[in-house]
């Protein structure tokens, strides 16, 4: 199997999170593939991969994910209006990682957008993510 997901999150009341299928992408590209990450998170490569991280085909049970906050001044649910969580990726060493899709379409947090995301805003988020491990710098940062 190409992940190792459970999760957890879907353990809690359900008010906290929607079961839904993300949009299916019609001739996905790969564009980056950290192969590192992959080892480092125990997850199998395989000539399919690009099918799996965009969601064409599911190895779980997807969510988005509620949660609760102030807004405009008043308490309110919330929820990330293009978040999908996949699953949680449980590493050999039982070490847990949240793997999300970003922009894969409406959830029922959108709140009237498409719940789409430009590629070259994804790639900005990539870039920045690998500029602060290449400088060392670890987030959250540690006192």
């Amino acid at each position: 199997m190409i992940f190792n997901f459970d999760n957890t999150y879907a353990e809690l009341s359900s008010i906290l999170y929607t079961e839904i299928i993300p949009e299916k992408i019609q001739n996905p590209q790969l564009l980056i593939l950290n192969n590192e990450l992959l080892k480092e998170l125990n997850i199998e490569k395989s000539d399919d991969i690009t099918e799996y991280l965009c969601a064409n085909k599911l190895t779980a049970n997807p969510i988005a994910m509620a949660y609760a906050g102030h807004q405009f001044g008043h308490f309110t649910m919330l929820g990330d209006g293009r978040a999908v969580l996949l699953g949680e990726q449980v590493t050999a060493k039982n070490e847990r990682f949240d793997i999300q899709l970003k922009g894969s379409g409406i959830t029922p947090y959108s709140r009237g957008g498409d719940g789409k995301a430009a590629a070259g805003s994804m790639l900005r988020e990539y870039l920045y993510s690998a500029a602060l491990e290449g400088l060392k710098i670890n987030y959250p940062l540690q006192a």
